[in-house]
């Protein structure tokens, strides 16, 4: 193999696949990146066996060939160098690299032993814009479970249903989903669940792109493709709780408040309860008042928000953390929090907006 590229392009697709990148004592070869001709093209590609990145970089090939190279050592290799350019060549299994001031050569490891990143071709497919998704995934991503003590709580749901896409996340505690809808109904309906690590690599690697996403689903996988790269991730086995029949649908009290005012408030709480990590919300129907309350070993604090009340007033008491995680995401100057029992869950959406919808569990004072 043989080949010349702009080192720029090197450092920005070695940038993307850095995090996918893992240490292994008994698979070593998961800290290599795979190195590989494709029609014109150099491609890069790193997997941690949970998911894979392929990543396209413009290249003039003079000969075809494969092989991978330790991730850490060519990355530091590539952000060092100052030159314009980069030559690489391969001899057997060294990689000899040579720019304008350097000439360096690197042991790197056989091709065959890297894993296989499924390549999927048929499926399940639908696109979408590149920011509606990267909208969806930041407004319920934080919702998802940590850990593996259920797995079907430890990802994020995609369901397609004719030209809608719900896109949910929740730990048992907390709920998030959003509602994308879609320019063209997919050919076939779908609902499945994708390990948040992969949808927090999704969402950093959408920060860099434009343009459409395509979503492929088929044989227990999921690709999204995006412009010069692509992911590939296993699903998450098992059947999504059949959540939608926790959603509220009617409130005996419904408050409009702005958004910064009820995260101040949430983010005062959190100073003084950070032992119980609680804010007691109490809705004053007379005087349009939400008042909120904290207290701790520290101290205490009230604050006093206006809002818009409908229903009978009431109070519920949250996780500090979860009222402001939802709210930091919201997107909207003024949400509505709708009530029915302070035991019972609370909604919490974007006003005018049905298609993004919290729910958060309330827990006892």
């Amino acid at each position: 193999m043989k080949l010349s590229c702009v080192r720029e392009n090197l450092a920005k697709a070695l940038s993307a696949l850095g995090r996918v990148v893992t240490t292994s004592s008994t698979l070593p070869i998961l800290g290599n990146v795979l190195l590989q001709t494709d029609q014109g093209r150099l491609k890069i590609s790193a997997t941690d066996l949970e998911m894979g990145v392929n990543y396209w970089v413009g290249a003039k090939i003079e000969t075809q060939g494969k092989i991978t190279i330790p991730a850490r050592v060519f990355t530091d290799y590539v952000n060092n160098n100052t030159d314009e350019n980069i030559e690489l060549e391969v001899e057997n299994q060294l990689i000899k690299l040579n720019s304008e001031h350097y000439s360096t050569k690197i042991n790197g490891l056989s091709a065959e032993e890297f894993p296989i990143i499924p390549a999927i071709k048929n499926g399940v497919e639908v696109k979408l814009n590149v920011e509606m998704l990267k909208d969806a995934v930041s407004k319920v991503v934080f919702a998802a479970a940590i850990g593996e003590t259920n797995p079907t709580l430890a990802g994020v749901l995609f369901k397609v249903e004719g030209n809608k896409l719900k896109v949910v996340a929740t730990d048992g505690y907390r709920l998030a989903e959003k509602i994308v809808d879609l320019e063209t109904p997919a050919s076939d309906g779908f609902a499945v669940i994708v390990p948040t690590k992969t949808i927090q690599e999704l969402y950093r690697l959408l920060g860099n792109v434009g343009g459409e996403v395509r979503l492929l689903v088929a044989d227990n996988q999921i690709l999204f493709g995006l412009e010069g790269m692509e992911i590939v991730s296993r699903l998450i086995e098992g059947n999504y709780p059949a959540y939608e029949g926790l959603m509220p649908q009617s409130y005996v009290t419904r408050v409009m408040v702005g958004t910064k005012e009820l995260l101040s408030g949430a983010k005062m709480a959190a100073v003084f309860s950070r032992e119980s990590q609680k804010i007691r919300l109490v809705v004053d129907k007379d005087k349009n008042r939400l008042v909120s309350m904290s207290k701790g070993q520290l101290g205490e604090n009230v604050s006093n928000i206006g809002v818009e009340v409908e229903g009978v007033g009431g109070e519920i008491t949250f996780n500090t953390r979860y009222l402001s995680d939802v709210l930091n995401v919201v997107g909207a100057m003024n949400v509505v929090l709708e009530m029915t029992d302070k035991l019972k869950p609370g909604l919490i959406k974007p006003v005018n907006d049905d298609n993004y919808r919290y729910i958060i569990m309330p827990v006892k004072d």
